[in-house]
């Protein structure tokens, strides 16, 4: 208590704790870095293991399930998946999130088998971690030059923007330049030659090498030169056993100058992309602006006919989006400031209201401190503690007015006691709601990550404010301005309270008088109405949509061709994507009256957005994507995934179509809104249901993007050697290693031309490799030393092998993933409905595998799990917090009391604005549970301080008529700092609504409850506790009555 009397009564302490506050939390808002979602940090290590030539069966027989079983015992260790495909392997491990990773790579290397324990050809694992990051924006050349003037553009501003401290960016559309050398296969025979031999004689020949240094000498000898042409490739001479034979005469030397790299299209005009990413803790703001400063100067100079635009700029997005909370939070702050104004005296209003920049000021000091950003969630967590900032103030202000103006005493000390006496209630008030927020650290997952800055922020700015109520508020009201009370600036507030003073009295405590001789009817219609919003739930008369993602501006078209295909059936198929943007784009315009389309990019040799599950198994000629940028949601009245809709209903696909992928972008940690799981020991079988899966799922309207991540590879000839070809002692090991020698395509020499990396290749003609040629393939005995005919000792069965196989935590997996519109929650519940109860079930049963839901079903019951341990912690640690400040056992249940019947306004909130429960209205609940205590706390307290002076119901009438004003006061500012949101049209800030409605509606009908259901339980507690009292004596009362017989009938009988 000293240390409150100290900042009361010291002239300049508390304001120089103020001004001290209201600086440091300035300069944190000049340093702290904006972005539009909290970082979502993915802990992972992965593994890569390249085995040449093996099929994805085999990798999968002889690394993946060799390796598993010891990296699943790695500590910390959250999911393990791995991916086998033809040549090579990759395993991920994910961690826990804040895992130590440097510990964790120690391990996953001792766990992982080395090179010597891995099958023949493999080569060493290759283990890295991931790296983060987050695209900032795209910076986009294009322009009527030719594609090198483009690329030399580019890299130069690539080197600029690296100058001027944007480090993370990668140049895109770099064509790749290969020189292929097709291998004649008769002439290889003739010479017995294999492909691995020419190959390591072109590579040979090709390369430079070095001879030497003259002693005393700086000159160095060369010996060789290096060969990067057509021709001179062509001239070198091959050894055989029959002479140097020139390399044109064994095999034939093409060039492909484009290669067969990534190629952008803006506009129909070459261009080369700049995507801009951040990493952790980068400020997306600050690259945009040193970005835009460098692209403007470098247009200056620029050849005539270059463009250069900013796409996917997810920056500038930033600033609109973060403008919207900052428009509706000083919307809100006016309301509360406007509340107290009316409320309380001009100089109570004024100094409890200073209180709101000085604890916001501290909470983003500490948020700066902490290394958190300023977001969307973070800014949402700061309008939400608006009103709750000042209900601590609210109590000691509105109590030392009541000892000032109806007890007489002096502002000074009036102040001061006030403090003191409200100390006890207001630090449980706090504390709990307090707890309340940081038990949103139960939840765990990329959703926990996402949302874990709500409690770290309310808990920042709710200690800064208590401690402001404390050490600030105190002195400047018993220092107050009150002349301005009795002044013009005063009429409202006295009018105000006159006419409260008459309704309390009037209205509101006959009312609480017929409450309290109800209190049992209406503690029964408090627990039917909550039980009612538990069925409106459950019959889904409220729906529920887990998460709704804000939607990006793009769309994104991934194409994957089958195997067989060429480049050129790709462009084609490009085109017709083209084509079908701009009729649909042409019919959206006409409808509408506004062109949807902003830019539109096209690349071949590559994905874009979320990509392709099989891209790494395709060929890159056979990938292509694009990018569409759509106008913002709030210019037009669709959304994205109409537009998807009308694309691919427009699209005509060809039968050289493999997989076509359209979808809407979106934003947070969601994962695909639809994800199905097979799992089975059979690979034809797990195909062959995703793909009835995906042929069911392409007739619903709500359903887009269906892939699956199990590609058809080649056709393989499964080799087994005959009796013949044992007895002549050819072994499986030795004829694998030999065929791969003769027949697998190889990279001879790679190098840098300028800063693309160039090729060549060494390979068979296409289509070479058939039963045919492989009969004809003449190999040595070892035992006999004859030739042999390959057809002669080994049987040939061709059979289709599949690209690609999926394992998790041991199993053979297949996941089909895809896009679920939840504009519209009903239907695409419906849609979950109808999977889970008849497409999946059935499909299962069909082809004898097992499914699961993945994706966002996957993490919604991860996080409910999460959710309700939190819930219960939440109500543990405020149980046990009030149970410490009250001293006493059963008072905190009669404060807890009030907290299930939150849930009645929670639904009826929802319900009247036809919005979905979401998981931000399950954080919206928890944290409620912790302030609507509050206003328990207060009555309860003044309750309880009433009780030894008086009779129990006249107690629990006066207090609870004194305490409303209060009690009404702090509902008051909480919800109306969070009003504005609940009319805001942006769809940006559609995803926090739920949650602003869930304290909205779930205080405000609270508040009704609290001075309803607090009075009854405290009244129904005495009642039982007499009647418990009753029952004690009832065994003495019977006594004595016996004892009263007994001696009534031993009298004798008096006529």
């Amino acid at each position: 208590m000293g240390l409150l009397r100290f900042f009361t009564r010291h002239g300049t302490a508390a304001n120089l704790l103020l001004v001290a506050i209201v600086a440091f939390g300035l300069y944190a808002a000049t340093q702290i870095r904006a972005q539009y979602f909290p970082d979502v940090v993915s802990e992972a290590i992965t593994i890569t293991v390249k085995w040449d030539d093996a099929s994805a069966e085999d990798v999968d027989k002889s690394i993946i399930a060799v390796a598993t079983p010891d990296l699943l015992e790695v500590e910390g260790v959250s999911d393990l998946s791995a991916i086998a495909r033809d040549g090579r392997a990759r395993i991920t491990l994910e961690f826990e999130p804040g895992w130590n990773l440097d510990r964790a790579m120690n391990e996953v290397e001792a766990a992982m088998p080395a090179a010597s324990a891995l099958p023949g050809g493999a080569e060493t694992p290759v283990i890295r971690r991931s790296a983060w990051r987050d695209g900032v924006l795209t910076v986009v050349l294009s322009g009527d030059l030719d594609r090198p003037q483009m690329e030399r553009l580019g890299e130069t501003l690539k080197g600029d923007l690296q100058r001027a401290g944007v480090t993370r960016i990668s140049l895109r559309g770099l064509t790749a330049p290969r020189i292929a050398v097709v291998a004649d296969p008769a002439a290889l025979a003739e010479y017995g030659l294999t492909l691995s031999d020419l190959s390591d004689q072109v590579e040979t020949e090709a390369t430079e090498a070095s001879g030497g240094q003259l002693s005393d000498s700086a000159t160095r000898l060369r010996a060789g030169h290096d060969r990067r042409d057509a021709d001179s490739i062509r001239a070198i001479r091959i050894e055989t056993d029959r002479g140097p034979v020139a390399l044109s005469d064994l095999a034939r030397v093409t060039v492909d100058s484009a290669g067969s790299g990534r190629a952008y299209f803006m506009a129909g005009r070459a261009a080369v992309t700049i995507a801009v990413d951040r990493g952790v803790g980068g400020d997306a703001l600050k690259i945009q602006k040193t970005v835009r400063q460098v692209s403007d100067r470098f247009l200056e100079s620029a050849p005539p006919g270059l463009r250069i635009d900013l796409i996917d700029n997810k920056a500038a997005r930033i600033s609109d989006r973060l403008a919207i909370l900052v428009d509706n939070g000083i919307f809100g702050l006016l309301l509360v400031l406007g509340l107290l104004y009316l409320f309380l005296s001009p100089s109570a209003a004024l100094w409890v209201a200073a209180g709101i920049p000085v604890s916001l000021a501290a909470g983003i000091g500490l948020m700066w401190l902490t290394g958190q950003s300023l977001n969307m969630i973070s800014l949402f967590a700061l309008i939400l503690c608006l009103g709750i900032i000042v209900d601590d103030a609210i109590v000691v202000a509105e109590h030392a007015e009541y000892r000032h103006r109806s007890l007489g005493e002096r502002r000074p000390r009036a102040a001061e006691r006030a403090a003191i006496r409200m100390l006890g209630p207001v630090l449980a008030s706090t504390v709990t709601t307090v707890v309340a927020f940081l038990s949103l650290h139960w939840v765990g997952g990329h959703f926990g990550s996402f949302i874990a800055t709500i409690p770290l922020v309310v808990a920042a700015v709710l200690v800064a404010s208590l401690a402001e109520c404390f050490l600030v508020l105190p002195h400047h009201m018993a220092r107050g301005l009150g002349r301005l009370d009795d002044g013009p600036l005063g009429a409202p507030a006295r009018a105000v309270t006159r006419g409260f003073d008459r309704m309390r009295a009037a209205i509101f405590e006959p009312a609480l008088r017929w409450v309290i001789r109800l209190r049992y009817a209406v503690l029964l219609l408090a627990v039917a109405a909550t039980l009612q919003a538990v069925l409106m739930i459950q019959t889904r008369e409220v729906q529920w949509r887990f998460f709704q993602s804000p939607r990006s501006d793009t769309i994104t078209a991934n194409i994957a061709m089958l195997d067989g295909a060429t480049r050129d059936d790709t462009l084609a198929m490009l085109k017709e994507v083209d084509r079908a943007t701009r009729a649909v784009r042409s019919r959206f315009t006409a409808d509408y009256g506004a062109d949807p389309v902003q830019y539109e990019i096209s690349q071949i040799g590559g994905t874009a957005g979320r990509g392709l599950a099989i891209e790494d198994d395709k060929d890159t000629d056979l990938l292509a994507a694009i990018s569409i940028g759509l106008i913002p949601p709030d210019q037009r009245p669709y959304g994205s995934d109409a537009f998807v809709q009308a694309l691919e209903a427009e699209l005509r696909k060809p039968d050289t179509l493999e997989t076509f992928s359209f979808r809407a972008g979106r934003y947070g940690p969601a994962s695909d809104g639809l994800s199905v799981i097979f799992a089975g020991d059979d690979l034809e079988k797990l195909k062959a249901a995703s793909l009835a899966l995906q042929e069911q799922l392409a007739g619903i309207p709500e359903v887009s993007g269906v892939q699956d991540d199990m590609s058809r590879g080649t056709i393989d000839h499964a080799l087994s050697l005959n009796a013949y070809g044992r007895a002549l002692g050819f072994q499986v090991g030795a004829l694998a290693t030999e065929l791969s020698a003769r027949l697998s395509g190889l990279t001879a020499l790679t190098y840098l031309d300028g800063s693309r990396e160039a090729e060549i290749d060494v390979e068979l003609p296409e289509g070479a490799i058939s039963a045919g040629y492989l009969d004809e393939i003449r190999l040595q005995s070892q035992v006999t030393g004859e030739w042999v005919r390959l057809g002669e000792i080994v049987d040939v069965a061709p059979r289709p092998a599949l690209g690609s196989l999926r394992r998790e935590n041991g199993r053979n997996l297949l996941h089909v993933t895809g896009d679920l519109d939840d504009s519209d929650a009903a239907r695409a519940e419906a849609v979950r409905d109808r999977l889970n109860s008849g497409i999946l079930p059935g499909i299962a049963q069909t082809y004898g595998v097992d499914y699961a839901l993945g994706g966002q079903a996957e993490q919604e019951r991860a996080f409910l799990s999460d959710a309700m341990k939190g819930y219960l912690i939440c109500l543990i640690g405020i149980y046990m917090t009030l149970a410490l400040v009250l001293g006493r056992w059963g008072q905190p249940l009669v404060i807890l009391a009030v907290v299930p019947f939150g849930l009645i306004g929670v639904v009826w909130g929802h319900a009247l604005w036809n919005m979905p429960l979401s998981i931000f209205s399950v954080v919206g609940m928890i944290g409620m549970s912790g302030i609507i205590v509050n206003d328990s706390i207060v009555l309860v307290s003044a309750i309880d301080e009433k009780l030894p002076s008086r009779a129990t119901i006249p107690a629990v009438i006066e207090a609870t008529s004194q305490r409303l004003r209060p009690v009404l006061l702090t509902t008051l500012t909480t919800v109306l700092g969070l009003a504005p949101l609940l009319t805001e049209r942006s769809s940006q800030a559609e995803f926090l609504k739920p949650m602003v409605v869930t304290l909205c509606y779930g205080l405000g009908l609270g508040f009704v409850l609290v001075l309803l259901v607090v009075p009854s339980v405290v009244v129904i507690k005495h009642d039982l506790s007499l009647a418990l009292r009753s029952t004690r004596r009832l065994p003495g009362l019977l006594a004595r009555l016996q004892a009263r017989r007994r001696r009534a009938a031993s009298k004798p009988y008096e006529m």
